[in-house]
């Protein structure tokens, strides 16, 4: 019965991962969070986790790069060249 009711650390790590996409119901959240009460390193990977996805939808958000005509032209020769090659 306990190991039915606690993750594993690897489990624990995937359905952290799986939670900050949105992607676990209750029953999940709740034994997640069951885990990350005694489990240590893996409170501190679900953290780091959140962290690092958040810093990525910042970077998403503010990035909107468009590459100049020049540039455009540079890789169409340079791709034009390696097909040749």
């Amino acid at each position: 019965m306990f190991h039915k009711l606690f993750y594993t650390c690897e489990e624990a790590s995937l359905q952290s991962m799986k939670k900050d996409e949105g992607r676990v119901g209750l029953s999940t959240r709740f034994r997640l969070w069951m885990h990350t009460q005694v489990c240590h390193f893996c409170k501190i990977f679900h953290l780091q986790n959140q962290r690092l996805n958040k810093l990525v939808d910042e970077s998403k958000a503010r990035q909107h790069i468009v590459a100049s005509d020049e540039a455009k032209n540079k890789w169409k020769t340079e791709l034009s060249s390696n097909k040749r090659d």
